[in-house]
């Protein structure tokens, strides 16, 4: 009798555990890189609090993390592609996530990472990967004016010559579509199409948006503004008015480890 109420007990605590693990995917934005996600301490946070490091993909993945509970994972993006692009990327690297973890994504993404992210969610039938939730970081939601400033640079001839100069600058000047898809005036361009799309009812969006106003003595504090706190709120998106959730933090447009704490208590409490 007592070893059946043991192995009762035992396949019960294994079903309450596979129905709460988790799958988290980080994925940053324009001219940065996964080590973004280390270097300004947000995964600590979330290592920390007991989620395993589940490695960067497509290329060096964590075999050893991948039967933990909660796992998460950092992706190496073509940040530079356009927003259909890099959502098509994405979803050859969330497909493999899901075959090894059979579960919905938690995607967190940085500026126009987050954006990704959230155009991933809106096409389910497409992608075929479920989403749990979207978590945006100082992202462009509405778009921001800087954009469109930017889109206007690269296309001058100062900006050809960026093409010229290393890899980099010849990315970032292959980003001037995605800029043109991100500024906040350009009626029908992607950013004003999304603001409009049915987002499903099944996923939770919630929106970090991060505070901190011009001047100051760090660089970050000066490119603060490049996306404004108005433009970052999901609350604001009309698909989503009266579902989103928003977070203010402190911060410029960078990551910042105050987003790793949110983030470990989002993750724990809202997924």
């Amino acid at each position: 009798m007592k070893r059946a109420t043991l192995l009762v007990i035992l396949l019960v605590s294994l079903l309450a555990g596979s129905a709460w693990a988790r799958t988290a995917v980080l994925i940053y934005g324009m001219v940065s890189n996964p080590d973004a996600w280390y270097k300004h301490k947000v995964i600590q946070p979330l290592l920390a609090s007991g989620w395993a490091d589940g490695g960067m993909l497509p290329m060096l993945p964590n075999w050893a993390a991948q039967k933990a509970p909660d796992v998460v994972y950092t992706v190496r993006m073509p940040w530079w592609l356009p927003l259909e692009a890099q959502a098509r990327y994405l979803d050859q690297v969330l497909r493999r996530i899901y075959a090894l973890r059979k579960e919905p994504v938690i995607l967190v993404g940085h500026s126009s990472g987050g954006i990704v992210a959230r155009l991933y969610s809106l096409a389910p039938e497409k992608w075929r990967v479920p989403v749990a939730g979207v978590i945006t970081i100082a992202s462009p939601n509405l778009g921001t004016p800087w954009a469109k400033l930017g889109w206007q640079m690269l296309r001058s001839p100062m900006g050809r010559m960026l093409k010229e100069m290393d890899d980099k600058s010849e990315r970032l000047y292959a980003a001037r579509y995605l800029l043109w898809e991100l500024a906040s005036d350009k009626r029908g361009n992607t950013i004003h199409r999304m603001a409009y799309m049915r987002h499903p009812e099944g996923v939770k969006y919630i929106s970090l948006v991060h505070m901190r106003k011009w001047g100051g003595r760090r660089m970050d504090d000066w490119v603060g503004m490049m996306v404004p706190p108005k433009y970052q709120d999901l609350r604001r998106v009309p698909a989503l008015s009266g579902r989103a959730m928003t977070i203010p933090v402190s911060a410029g447009h960078q990551l910042d480890k105050r987003d790793g704490w949110v983030l470990a208590q989002l993750l724990r409490r809202e997924f």
